[in-house]
């Protein structure tokens, strides 16, 4: 079968990106009229301020890249969401849709997630462990990243798994 290749709906991209410039900016003002706040307020909006950098560099990254968020082939899955990882059919144990608050993410759990994760850096690791502690799982992709509904992905990746 044909890999199939989930890039990221550029529009959407664009708007996040947009929303999260304003976002920041926005902080910043209040970072420049909290100056004269004690410093507690001024730890609190330095917080938010680094909050909103993350995702506006990413999504900027990815609008340059125009890198795929998500490849399906006969081997397994390619994750480029929040890093790299290529999941192979054996390894994954479940695919489902779950939500938090701030959208739905298709939540892939896989087993030796350590062997996994030894090719990334110490910081790489470090982060993606706390994703698991957060999320239940280090490998996972939101909707709002991929062209199309959860639940056609979930289709095209059942379709695959049964011919593995």
């Amino acid at each position: 079968m044909e890999d199939i290749i989930y890039s990221p709906n550029r529009k959407k991209l664009i708007f996040q990106t947009i929303g999260s410039f304003i976002v920041l900016f926005g902080g910043g003002i209040l970072f420049i009229i909290a100056s004269h706040a004690p410093l507690l307020g001024k730890i609190f909006i330095a917080l938010c301020l680094s909050l909103f950098i993350h995702p506006l560099i990413t999504r900027v990254s990815r609008l340059i890249k125009n890198s795929p968020t998500l490849i399906t082939s006969d081997d397994g899955l390619f994750i480029s969401t929040p890093f790299s990882a290529k999941l192979y059919w054996s390894d994954i144990t479940d695919i489902e849709i779950a939500s938090v608050r701030y959208g739905r993410f298709l939540y892939i759990e896989a087993q030796n997630i350590e062997n996994i994760l030894q090719n990334l850096g110490k910081g790489k690791k470090k982060l993606m462990q706390l994703n698991t502690a957060q999320l239940g799982t280090p490998f996972y992709v939101f909707e709002n990243l991929l062209p199309v509904k959860l639940e056609e992905v979930i289709e095209q990746i059942d379709k695959r798994r049964r011919t593995f």
